[in-house]
């Protein structure tokens, strides 16, 4: 049987047909089409006048739809709800039950996926005859005097609705729409498994696999042992509700008839609502909505909302806001049964709605305060991922604890000081104290965020970053301990960002100044193995109890580490090796901590140790000339070459084994070769030899050991020799020399 319009005997023109809404609307129940409520305890006619006049109709049909925005304009067509009632659905007049309650459920989040089933079922048709709405018939005419009701309802259909709702968590606004669109196609074969009730019901793997991450939540006209929260409940639960109905079912739709039409003294609509107001109404209440899930998805973004005084924030905002919608639906549900009643103008209704537009809850306040907080905490999280491998502390009592608790006898703390303060909110709390408060000056009134100031954000990326360079250098310390915390800034000198720093758990400085980088080392005096430094401090302050003192090979990693204390003008690095290139850089001690390193000096190279040639043997001597040889000088880590031998002799005492004290002469071989002849000498007289080696640096090394003493020739008939036989050298220029004595 087809479904029915209106009872066929009663003009279309006379009646007003509305959803039911989980409402008890049976035939005879009378209803204030005003505020949209029923009238209870009341009736035109007595049970049995009513049994006597009352026809009824099998009306079998069953339905099911996917409904996949959660919209209230969906929801509302989903639900038949339009004109006046959806007026007073929006402003919280009708009291809704059963399957209705599927409207006050909306999403949490913007990062929700939500697709929903409705199952529609309806058993029968009963209306109210003609006849019985006969002025002889009206068993209390009292009804027409106290003027509580408009309409009676003469006709119900009877069935029911059922609403599973399906949503999933998503990590981004990107992925909604994928994630709804596998909803649906999931949720679409639900009526179809559900054929399956004569036998068992089974879902392939790859569904049970692809829906596993669904929560159901159930809306409707039955009654359950428990309700479904998976979608393979929702799949069994799908299956059993043609049998889990009892009797005819609720009333789902009614067709109500104007008591006007029955008696002049009746109550009465007298004017309606446009359909602009109601979509504009709609529309706000809407972004009140959507505002309060974003103000969810900021509290739960786990790498955003860090600090307790940021959710607070928002939680106070969020709560403000639905406060404000209260208060907005309360408005809208007090002006509409007069406006209905015709003891109010449609402006009135109007005048609310553009108020709110202009109030400290409009849309773009709503978005510009989400908006900025929204940028001071990716702000804030930015600050963190500098000082990323810091202690977060959230609250201020795990502050205190942290301060009070701590063994290290200082807490240096990068401070966040301007979370807590919020005029918006300020001026939020006293408007809805006080509306009227809020002016036409308070609308262009402009508030200000350290955020937004790019001095401060400046600064505080610089304080920062020397922060975490700070905490870095001094982290092996046992005496500081670094965090990152929200401390309020009390005396408001301190926008946005500051360093505290705690002494023995009592605040010591709120606006922490790190030590001043130093000047790089200066160098003084080189030698083959150490280096002087000139120490130069920053400033001339008392709290520097020292130095940290690096240097490193050139070119190299490692850094070796001098620890000095005091504060010395000159430092001698010892230890360092020959013709090297050495780097030098310094820091100053404090007591909370090491400042950051200096610049690097400028290289220095220390001076070379070449060795010294061997032992010098005479390998001729004559009446006033000899000849000497020498083993050759190692390089001994010296990169530059021999230029020539440098060699020294003086007279010696008669006695071979007593040193003289005679003056020692020089004489340059002028060429790297390991041998030469010295003349000029004194016949018959002792001499005693060393060579040192030159290289072409200019470098000189040491001497070597003196020769044995050696006399020259008496006469030219004497011989003497050192050593007979072959004997041969190599020069500079690579000729083999050879001597046969």
């Amino acid at each position: 049987m087809a479904e029915k319009e209106a009872p066929t005997n009663l003009t279309w023109k006379s009646m007003m047909e509305i959803p039911a809404l989980g409402r008890p609307l049976h035939l005879g129940t009378l209803y204030d089409c005003r505020s949209d409520t029923l009238i209870p305890g009341v009736t035109l006619w007595d049970k049995e006048t009513l049994k006597r006049n009352v026809t009824t109709e099998d009306q079998y049909k069953t339905e099911f739809d996917i409904i996949t925005s959660d919209s209230m304009e969906e929801k509302t067509n989903a639900m038949n709800i339009t004109g006046e009632l959806k007026a007073s659905v929006l402003g919280g007049l009708v009291e809704i039950g059963g399957s209705g309650k599927y409207l006050c459920d909306t999403k949490t989040s913007q990062q929700q996926a939500r697709v929903t089933l409705k199952y529609s079922m309806t058993t029968q048709y009963s209306h109210l005859t003609m006849s019985h709405l006969g002025d002889e018939n009206i068993s209390y005419h009292d009804v027409f005097d106290n003027g509580t009701a408009t309409h009676v309802v003469t006709a119900v259909l009877y069935g029911a609705q059922a609403f599973f709702v399906f949503d999933q968590k998503v990590s981004s606004n990107k992925n909604v729409k994928e994630s709804e669109g596998m909803l649906k196609a999931a949720i679409t074969k639900i009526p179809l498994v559900s054929v399956q009730i004569g036998a068992e019901i089974k879902m392939e793997e790859r569904d049970i696999r692809s829906t596993k991450g669904f929560s159901c939540k159930f809306y409707g006209d039955f009654v359950l042992e428990t309700n479904p929260v998976t979608y393979e409940d929702a799949v069994r639960v799908y299956a059993s509700l043609p049998k889990l109905l009892r009797g005819c079912g609720v009333p789902l739709k009614v067709w109500m008839y104007p008591l006007e039409k029955l008696s002049s003294k009746a109550a009465r609509l007298v004017r309606g609502i446009s359909m602009s107001l109601v979509w504009e109404a709609q529309d706000t209440l809407e972004k009140l909505c959507e505002c309060d899930m974003r103000c969810n998805d900021m509290l739960e973004a786990p790498d955003l909302s860090v600090f307790s005084a940021t959710k607070e924030k928002i939680r106070l905002f969020q709560e403000l806001n639905r406060q404000h919608k209260q208060l907005l639906q309360k408005k809208i549900a007090k002006v509409l049964p007069l406006i209905r009643a015709g003891r109010a103008e449609v402006d009135e209704l109007t005048n609310i709605l553009s108020r709110e537009s202009q109030s400290p809850f409009s849309t773009r306040r709503h978005s510009e305060f989400l908006g900025e907080k929204l940028f001071e905490m990716r702000v804030i999280k930015y600050y963190l991922t500098l000082l990323k491998e810091l202690q977060v502390v959230a609250d201020q009592n795990e502050l205190d604890s942290v301060i009070l608790g701590s063994p290290h006898r200082f807490v240096l703390v990068f401070a966040f000081t301007s979370l807590q303060e919020e005029s918006y909110l300020a001026d939020w709390k006293q408007w809805l104290r006080d509306p009227a408060s809020f002016t036409p000056d308070c609308e262009q009134k402009i508030y200000s965020s350290w955020v937004k100031d790019t001095e401060t954000r400046r600064k505080a990326i610089q304080l920062a970053e020397s922060f975490s360079a700070f905490a870095r250098t001094n982290h092996s310390m046992e005496k500081t301990r670094f965090i990152v915390a929200s401390v309020p800034d009390q005396e408001k000198q301190m926008q946005g960002v500051s360093i505290y720093l705690y002494a023995n758990g009592l605040q010591v400085s709120s606006n922490f100044e790190f030590p001043v980088k130093p000047p790089p080392p200066q160098i003084a005096e080189i030698t083959k193995d150490s280096v002087e430094l000139i120490l130069i401090p920053s400033c001339e302050s008392k709290e520097i109890t020292g130095y940290q003192v690096e240097y490193q090979v050139l070119g190299e990693e490692d850094w070796t580490v001098i620890p000095v204390s005091g504060k010395p003008e000159v430092l001698k690095v010892n230890g360092l090796e020959p013709c090297t290139d050495y780097v030098f850089r310094c820091a100053e001690v404090y007591e909370l901590g090491l400042s950051e390193s200096s610049d690097m000096s400028i290289a220095v190279k220390t001076l070379p140790s070449p060795c010294h040639p061997g032992k010098p043997k005479v390998f001729i001597a004559g009446t006033d000339y000899v000849i000497l040889v020498w083993p050759w000088a190692d390089f001994c880590g010296v990169h530059d070459k021999i230029k020539e031998y440098k060699i020294e002799y003086k007279e010696e005492a008669e006695a071979a084994d007593e040193e003289g004290k005679g003056k020692w002469y020089e004489h340059r071989t002028g060429y790297n070769v390991n041998f030469w002849d010295i003349h000029g000498l004194t016949p018959g007289t002792v001499y005693r030899f060393q060579v040192s080696a030159v290289y072409d640096g200019g470098w000189i090394s040491q001497c070597s050991e003196k020769s044995d003493p050696v006399r020259t020739l008496s006469t030219k008939n004497e011989a003497s020799a050192v050593g007979k036989g072959l004997f041969a050298t190599i020069t500079h220029k690579d000729i083999l020399h050879y001597w046969y004595i």
